[in-house]
């Protein structure tokens, strides 16, 4: 006899509603669990430390690509093999790097589906006191909870009468939880033959108990708290920008037209003028401060004031135009920049027909010795020591002298953040939703009904497995289970789609 072979599903054929609904309640749950997070925070601390060793691309090249691939070879360069590696991963420049837009994309999937979660459990918790007012159904059947978050029920049928199990559960829950109402009872469930007996036709009772019931407010603001800082460093990424100044001598000036950004470092004087001025939006600031950094914010922008290396700042007496440094114009003041020790500087000096070698000393900290050459001399005709922070005068002809005075370079970086008041609110949210989750906001829904021969069947269901297992674990402490036939607890943890 033939029997024709089973049709075969085409592959190409959707799955089945259920299957799919597994499978996303499966990524849901694994996107819930700690591994992702786990796995962020990891990602995090290898970009953190990376941008950390590693120089970063300064962030006034961000908008000039011809300039800043020639500064990532360069960089790269300089660390052989590894260095290529480090520039197809982008930890050269992290901010804008492709694994720290993966990290934001996966802190933000994480994000939304732990926000998802807790607003459900919230809505859970908002709809409690509703569920103890619905029709009671068979004996043992929890009442329906909001759908959304996972419940955990416990089973049991304990050896003592339903008022003494209600006497003992008002003793344990007032210790933790707070009772919403002293007991509600409901209309008892048809009655049903157990055994050959049928239940006596009482009321079920019900208690719901809360713990820090109003934490459950405040948790959703964690989640919430890291989408909100994400959203400010978008908003940095793509509308911000940062800008480092070189080190700027006495008298020098940075402009950057495309942020109207102007930092000037003004030239020393004997009525001590501002360290630095610094121009944006339409607004400046001096800073009068001497300290090695200073931080302030102008607008938007955060601005850092550092300064750095020696420097030297030379100047005739009566405005003349003495100096001027090689294919230059003579001028009567001059600021020079000492980067590393045993720098050298020439500068001319034409009225003179003479020049001079200034070098930073190796040996002490803002020490600077300055040669004098005349045009026929092979050795300085005058050398001098300048040390901070007295300023040395040096004499020339006809009278007239020339003004040394050490001083330091300024450095100037300034970071335009448009979402920096979004990261506080998130950071606030996050302070907030922490307090909530360490509170542990949690509930006990009891359903106590009367069972054949003097016992009770209890019926609790809660947010958290742990709150049932303390529960259980009291009743068999307190309640006498030697010379009483009870069931085996069932405990199970379930999902409401």
């Amino acid at each position: 006899m033939l029997r024709s072979a089973p049709s075969r599903q085409p592959d190409n054929v959707p799955a089945p509603p259920a299957a799919r609904l597994r499978r996303i309640g499966s990524l849901w749950r694994r996107l819930h669990g700690p591994w992702p997070l786990l796995f962020s925070a990891l990602l995090g601390f290898l970009l953190l430390l990376a941008a950390w060793l590693l120089p970063q691309l300064p962030g006034q090249l961000n908008d000039e690509p011809a300039t800043a691939s020639r500064w990532l070879a360069a960089t790269a360069a300089g660390y052989g093999v590894w260095g290529g590696i480090y520039q197809t991963l982008g930890l050269f420049n992290v901010v804008h790097s492709p694994l720290f837009a993966a990290l934001l994309a996966m802190i933000t999937v994480v994000a939304a589906v732990h926000l998802a979660r807790e607003l459900a459990r919230l809505r859970q918790f908002m709809r409690l006191a509703t569920s103890l007012t619905r029709p009671a159904g068979e004996p043992g059947d929890p009442l329906a909870l909001s759908p959304g978050e996972p419940v955990a029920r416990w089973r049991g049928v304990l050896p003592a009468p339903p008022a003494d199990v209600i006497d003992y559960l008002r003793a344990h829950l007032a210790a933790h939880y707070v009772l919403q109402q002293p007991q509600v009872s409901a209309p008892p469930a048809p009655a049903l033959a157990t055994n050959g007996a049928a239940l006596a036709p009482a009321p079920e009772q019900r208690l719901l108990a809360l713990r820090h019931a109003r934490a459950v407010y405040l948790t959703p603001l964690l989640p919430l708290g890291l989408l909100l800082i994400v959203a400010a460093i978008w908003l940095a990424l793509v509308f911000g920008w940062q800008v480092t100044t070189p080190a700027l001598a006495p008298g020098d000036a940075y402009r950057s037209v495309n942020q109207g950004l102007t930092v000037r470092h003004p030239a020393p004087s004997g009525a001590a003028p501002p360290v630095a001025e610094i121009t944006f939006g339409g607004v400046t600031r001096q800073i009068s401060n001497a300290a090695g950094v200073t931080r302030f914010g102008l607008g938007d922008a955060s601005i850092t004031v550092r300064r750095t290396v020696p420097a030297l700042w030379l100047s005739g007496g009566e405005g003349t135009a003495l100096l001027a440094q090689p294919d230059s114009t003579p001028v009567a003041a001059l600021g020079l920049v000492f980067p590393t020790p045993g720098s050298e500087e020439s500068v001319l000096l034409p009225g003179e027909v003479a020049g001079l070698r200034l070098v930073r000393r190796t040996d002490r900290t803002d020490a600077f010795m300055v040669e004098l050459y005349r045009s026929a001399d092979v050795q300085p005709s005058l050398r001098v020591e300048v040390n901070a922070p007295e300023p040395v005068t040096i004499p020339l002809n006809d009278g007239r002298t020339l003004q040394a005075t050490p001083t330091r370079a300024l450095q100037v970086d300034v970071r335009y953040l448009p979402g920096l008041w979004i990261a506080w609110l998130g950071v606030a949210a996050i302070l907030a939703g922490a307090a909530g989750a360490w509170l542990r906001p949690a509930y006990l829904l009891l359903q106590i009904a009367p069972w054949p021969g003097a016992a009770a069947l209890l019926v609790a269901q809660a947010a958290s497995r742990a709150d049932l297992e303390a529960l259980a674990a009291g009743l068999k402490r307190s309640l006498e289970t030697s010379h009483a036939e009870t069931k085996p607890a069932e405990t199970a943890a379930m999902s409401t789609p």
